[in-house]
């Protein structure tokens, strides 16, 4: 009886040519390991660190409120970062965050008050900010929120004094008003 022998797989056959040839062997390894490598490189977290993230600010990412500096996030993807803190505008951006990737978010603070100045000739005038009195002339550095505010200057025998100054970030506006009897 002949023996009938069943023709050699693919793989057998590539795997002796691979054996006989070294160089094939060693790309062939190379190619696995850049492959491998690759997809472990792909699977990789990306990290973001915050810089100017106090104690006292709230950062949310994607709208979930984060605790720490440094985070890890996975999948990598587009985030919209937030953070709030007191006496200051709010922060928004929006950053990319690659696989493997270490990125850095340097929070920039703009201050949301400016500082207020007020003299009246004669002094003692009544100082009405947005309707709410909030002392009397000779007034120095009043803590006020930026942007446009109606303020009077209000004194007894005296005519009303109404003006609308423009309060900008950090910077000290002075207003001074001679009264008219």
């Amino acid at each position: 009886l002949p023996i009938l022998a069943r023709p050699a797989s693919l793989w057998y056959r590539l795997s002796k040519k691979i054996e006989r040839n070294r160089l094939a062997f060693a790309l062939l390894c190379l190619l696995g390991m850049v492959v491998f490598g690759g997809l472990l490189w792909g699977l990789s977290p990306g990290h973001l660190l915050l810089r100017g993230a106090g104690m006292d600010s709230v950062v949310r990412i994607d709208g979930v409120e984060q605790s720490g500096a440094s985070l890890t996030l996975w999948p990598p993807r587009k985030l919209r970062v937030q953070a709030e803190r007191s006496g200051f505008d709010p922060f928004e951006t929006e950053r990319f965050i690659r696989a493997g990737s270490r990125e850095t978010l340097d929070i920039a603070w703009v201050s949301s008050f400016g500082t207020l100045e007020v003299n009246s000739e004669p002094a003692g005038a009544s100082v009405i900010l947005d309707g709410e009195k909030i002392g009397c002339t000779p007034m120095a550095g009043k803590e006020v929120r930026t942007g446009r505010h109606q303020l009077e200057l209000r004194l007894e025998d005296y005519a009303l004094a109404a003006f609308a100054p423009f309060i900008k970030p950090s910077e000290t506006v002075s207003v001074t008003r001679r009264l008219d009897h």
